[in-house]
């Protein structure tokens, strides 16, 4: 079972709150070898930098730990925040230091929960920010009922679905130095590892836009869709001729190798040679055109020429 997207949220919080003191993942706080996700507690001094974490830098403001969850968080998940929450502060209590806030970050909303327990709505933290009325020091994020502005940005990079997808349009409009673009290329670059083990075809849309990058997600797809586009209007145009059905069929396979012949060499920057071409065309008649358009736009010069030389052995 993947846990990308817990990784990835981890790695996230780690890098943006590293930057106003210290944050460590997967602290372990009880014997029975109970973790949380993140465990921060702040330096002086960085109001500037807090201020630049918006939201997250305000709740912030005294030692936490932060459970990160990609669905909406049931009553199980909820009852394991609150032993948690329990021990935590059972060990600062002993230790005699201030006791520690327990954040929930929940990337789906969890209607049943906020039904079914006692919770404040808003607050001094706004829209989307609810604070539990059963014990003192716990309070949840519902990054899906986040306002769309700059200020909730990094806790709705941990959402999911539309809430991701229009953080990451948000995110292309701010500066290139911006710290969030930092951080969220941070995160990115470590969750990778972990993608490039599962494959580019067993990901979801969300899970690629992160291993390849925002920016690279948008030219394959957009490549994809060209390919796509040019197929089909060459293979409309044939199958006039051929005969409808066999023609559209004939047409699109044959429009499809075209694309990615020019592709391929537009990539390697030279003609592909008449033995490469069929080598190409048997792998697109084996239904691999998605997985050479995907290596098109992922693959080095060097890997696509060493893929072309592995094809004739």
């Amino acid at each position: 079972m993947r846990h990308i997207f817990d990784r990835f949220g981890k790695q996230l919080l780690k890098d943006s709150l590293s930057e106003i003191g210290e944050a460590k993942t997967e602290l372990e706080v009880v014997p029975d070898a109970k973790r949380v996700d993140v465990w921060f507690c702040p330096r002086e001094g960085c109001e500037k930098e807090r201020q630049a974490l918006g939201l997250l830098g305000e709740m912030t403001r005294g030692p936490c730990v932060i459970e990160a969850y990609h669905k909406a968080v049931g009553q199980r998940a909820f009852d394991s925040c609150l032993l948690k929450h329990l021990a935590v502060g059972d060990q600062r209590r002993r230790a005699k230091l201030t006791p520690a806030t327990m954040w929930i970050v929940s990337a789906g909303f969890p209607v049943q929960l906020l039904g079914s327990l006692p919770w404040r709505h808003g607050g001094r933290l706004g829209s989307g920010t609810y604070e539990y009325l059963g014990l003192r020091g716990i309070g949840l994020v519902a990054s899906s009922r986040l306002p769309r502005t700059r200020y909730t940005l990094l806790l709705r990079l941990l959402g999911a679905g539309k809430t991701l997808r229009s953080a990451l349009e948000d995110l292309k409009e701010l500066p290139k130095d911006a710290p969030e673009r930092r951080f969220l290329e941070q995160a990115m670059t470590q969750s990778r590892f972990a993608m490039n083990a599962v494959g580019a075809e067993a990901l979801t849309q969300e899970e690629l836009i992160m291993w390849k990058g925002q920016k690279e997600y948008e030219a394959y797809e957009k490549a994809r869709q060209e390919t796509i586009r040019q197929a089909v209007e060459q293979g409309l145009q044939q199958g006039l001729a051929q005969g409808l059905q066999q023609g559209v069929a004939q047409g699109l396979q044959q429009g499809v190798a075209q694309t990615l012949e020019r592709l391929m060499s537009r990539r390697l920057g030279r003609p592909l040679e008449s033995r490469e071409q069929g080598l190409l065309r048997e792998r697109i008649a084996l239904q691999q055109s998605d997985a050479i358009a995907d290596m098109l736009v992922s693959a080095s010069v060097e890997e696509l020429e060493a893929w072309l030389r592995g094809l004739a052995q």
